[in-house]
């Protein structure tokens, strides 16, 4: 059984992959309204699980770092991809 940490992980590269081929078939195709609510739907969905992961887990990357405390906040948890089955 996974993780709710690793499913939201995955459902954000999920997405990340699900966008960036729109993005590529949108740059060829920029009046294409299925593919534009395409990649709305996955927008929106990478950045629900990415708030659920970054409010749950922490950051993801150093913009995610709130400042609050020092930078070591960042620095001394375990790494997205360390310790995936927390």
């Amino acid at each position: 059984m996974m993780s709710k940490k690793t499913s939201l992980l995955n459902r954000i590269q999920i997405c990340d992959f699900a966008l960036k081929e729109a993005n590529l078939f949108l740059d060829t195709h920029p009046h294409n309204k299925e593919a534009l609510d395409y990649f709305l739907k996955h927008k929106a969905m990478r950045e629900q699980a990415y708030n659920e992961y970054v409010s749950t887990y922490g950051p993801l990357t150093p913009l995610d770092y709130s400042g609050n405390g020092d930078w070591s906040s960042w620095t001394n948890n375990p790494w997205p991809w360390e310790n995936m089955e927390d």
